[in-house]
């Protein structure tokens, strides 16, 4: 549920160009980065 969540989130910020000056792939690699980190046992 919460991936497809961010996937949605994600698309609305590739949609409405709301990213800022970073580049597209440099924002979903950041983001899947943070969710697989959050998602590793400790």
């Amino acid at each position: 549920m919460t991936l497809l969540a961010l996937l949605r989130g994600l698309t609305v910020l590739v949609a409405t160009g709301v990213h800022g000056d970073r580049p597209l792939d440099e924002l979903v690699t950041g983001t899947v980065n943070t969710l697989l980190t959050g998602l590793r046992p400790r």
